[in-house]
């Protein structure tokens, strides 16, 4: 595991611990973390909350698992590194880990901050807002914010470059006027990641009556709205289309999922 990932394992396992300490963790809150690392590591990811405090994640580079037992004690395993979480008082205490790349330690307060200090020696503070939310500041002085409304779902997270990541039910607010939404989804859910050049918006549900007949009626309203067809995807279980217009790309698929199915229209601009 590299320095970068190791300050990530180490880094989420203290989001995760943070979270839990404030309450269960939704599907949207596992998600936005997912993503989150993703965005930050630049791999696929696939992140696991088990409900009871622990967490584990797998990526393209091998995976790790955190096991947090009754009494809160705390166990870090990896391939390639492991460590213990020693709990001083409720929910404070120290992480340790020790691996093929040295070690490193994450130091929780009581109050919900924590200091992760890498195999290199640096040093990443953070302050939890008591909300399910949080504050992460790094060496040079950049920061980056999460605020997580436990009663919607909703996760947005921001930082000093002007990055913005939101996650959350409905359509996201980001949404481009003059681009049709995917309306009458149940039970959708929208994602936004975007900076002041690029941007990328997400919604994905699932479609009242036929799925296909659905698609191609948001399909003509893309045509309608001046965007082209440049590419097509099908197969016994999933149907995609591409489409673009001046530069902005609008990618709508369907795929059967077995006991229902799902609609996913994502925008994309660079």
């Amino acid at each position: 595991m590299t320095p970068r990932n190791r300050t990530l394992a180490a880094t989420t396992a203290i989001i995760a611990l943070t979270a839990t300490a404030c309450g269960d963790s939704s599907s949207s809150q596992e998600a936005a973390l997912e993503r989150l690392i993703e965005n930050e590591s630049g791999q696929e990811i696939d992140l696991d909350l088990d409900g009871d405090g622990g967490f584990s994640l797998q990526s393209e580079d091998g995976g790790f698992s955190i096991n947090v037992d009754d009494d809160g004690n705390v166990v870090f395993d990896s391939d390639e590194g492991s460590g213990t979480f020693d709990i001083d008082g409720d929910t404070g205490g120290t992480l340790e880990f020790e691996g093929d790349d040295g070690s490193g330690s994450v130091q929780v307060g009581e109050d919900g901050s924590f200091v992760v200090t890498d195999e290199d020696g640096e040093v990443v503070t953070g302050q939890a807002d008591g909300d399910g939310g949080f504050t992460v500041t790094g060496e040079d002085g950049e920061t980056m914010v999460t605020d997580i409304d436990e009663d919607s779902g909703s996760v947005v997270i921001s930082s000093d470059d002007g990055s913005t990541f939101e996650s959350g039910p409905g359509i996201p607010d980001q949404w481009p006027s003059d681009i049709p939404q995917p309306v009458g989804l149940s039970d959708a859910t929208g994602t936004f990641m975007g900076d002041a050049t690029s941007m990328n918006v997400v919604v994905a549900g699932t479609p009242e009556g036929d799925p296909i007949a659905y698609l191609d009626d948001y399909v003509a309203q893309l045509v309608a709205a001046g965007f082209s067809e440049t590419a097509t995807y099908t197969s016994d279980q999933a149907v995609t289309y591409t489409h673009e217009r001046d530069g902005i790309m609008v990618a709508s698929s369907y795929s059967d999922l077995g006991v229902t199915g799902q609609i996913v229209v994502t925008i994309g601009q660079s």
